[in-house]
Order: structure tokens, then C-alpha cells, then sequence
């Protein structure tokens, strides 16, 4: 229970980001409803589960044949330090930029916009291995625990995008870059702290 509450409290901080899939899921809930914006979330978790598939099955193959939790713990601190960064020096305007503008949109284009964003994105790929990665250095491979904490994340985030879809289908207002940037400067800060955190924390506590 303890791993799956961390899982959560992970999505939640996840959830205060504004990334490209954030995005796309605001304009379409935004202009063609609640309905279309669930089918964008669709799409997202689509890749999603393809991207833990592919981590579970094949890249953690790697991580599971460390011999010492220290060097994972590392590799995972100095991850979350760059993803912190890239998110302080993303520019918003480009970010905006970025999302279609198109009118009319079937919930099929939904969709398959929600898995091509993600699929695109190698920084999506690289947040869900480092979580993973994460979830391993914690709790264990292949643990009831690992798998609390992923159910706890993917499930929590989950939810969480489908909340958002229908108050974005309810709004009247956009998001500007300032807004975007404000967040992803805070929110860079925190991941970069933390990344500070487990790398201080594997080097003194597993080593």
C-alpha cells in the first residue's frame, strides 16, 4: 500500500507538468468537448503502456543484471536532473506553437493524435524509464511492490488527464506562455532537486 501511495503522489506531481500531450489534450478538449478529449487521452496511454511494455521486457533486462542498486540510483538522479532542466529552458512559445490548429476533429484523429505525440516524444519514452527505473532501485524488480507503485502512477495519472479533459471542455479561458512558463520553471526545479536527492542518497546510503 505504502508503493502504491508513492505511485500516486509521483502522478500528481507529474500532473502539475505541461508537456506537448498536456497540451494537445487542452485545445481539442478545449474546442470539440469532453468526448474528444478522453479519446486524446486514449491515444496517450496507448503509448503509454507500450512504452512499460517495451521497459519491462526489454531495457530492464539491463537494469536488472546491476549488480549494485548505487549505479542505477545515479543514472536515475542525473536523468531526473536533465529532465528537470530541459523543462526550466523549454520555451513555451515554441511549445504553444507546436499544437495543431485544425477545426473539425473525429474522435479517431483524437486518438491517433494522443498516441503520436507521445510516440514522438523520446522524452516521454526516457520519464517512463527512469520511473521505472526508480520503482526498481526502491522496491525491488518484479516485486508486488513495483507493480504498486507503477499501478499507483499509471492509474492515478490516468485519472487525473481524464479530470482534466472535462474542466478543460468547461473552460473559457487559454493558456498562455507565461503560465506554461511559470509552471515547467517551478516544476524543473523540483525534478532537478530530487534528482540531487537520489544521487546523494545512492552514493551514501547503497554505497
Amino acid at each position: 500500500m505504502d508503493a502504491f501511495v508513492k505511485g500516486m503522489l509521483t502522478a500528481f506531481a507529474m500532473s502539475l507538468g505541461i508537456g506537448p500531450g498536456m497540451l494537445i489534450n487542452f485545445r481539442i478538449s478545449l474546442r470539440r468537448g469532453f468526448a474528444a478529449g478522453l479519446s486524446v487521452v486514449a491515444g496517450l496511454y496507448v503509448s503509454v503502456i507500450t512504452f512499460v511494455a517495451v521497459n519491462y521486457f526489454g531495457v530492464f533486462h539491463l537494469i536488472d543484471s546491476f549488480r549494485h542498486r548505487r549505479a542505477t540510483g545515479i543514472v536515475c538522479g542525473i536523468m531526473l536532473c536533465v529532465f528537470g532542466i530541459c523543462m526550466v529552458l523549454t520555451n513555451p512559445k515554441k511549445a504553444l506553437a507546436a499544437q495543431p490548429e485544425t477545426d473539425p476533429l473525429p474522435l479517431l484523429k483524437g486518438f491517433l493524435s494522443g498516441v503520436v505525440v507521445n510516440i514522438t516524444n523520446p522524452f516521454v519514452f526516457l520519464v517512463w524509464t527512469t520511473l521505472m527505473s526508480i520503482a526498481a532501485v526502491n522496491f525491488g524488480f518484479r516485486t508486488c511492490s513495483f507493480f504498486a507503485y507503477l499501478t499507483g502512477v499509471v492509474g492515478t495519472a490516468l485519472c487525473l488527464d481524464i479530470v482534466k479533459s472535462y474542466l478543460f471542455s468547461r473552460m473559457k479561458i487559454g493558456i498562455t506562455a507565461r503560465l506554461i512558463a511559470w509552471i515547467n520553471h517551478g516544476m524543473g526545479t523540483i525534478l532537478a532537486s530530487g534528482g540531487i536527492v537520489m544521487i546523494c542518497r545512492s552514493i551514501f546510503v547503497f554505497g
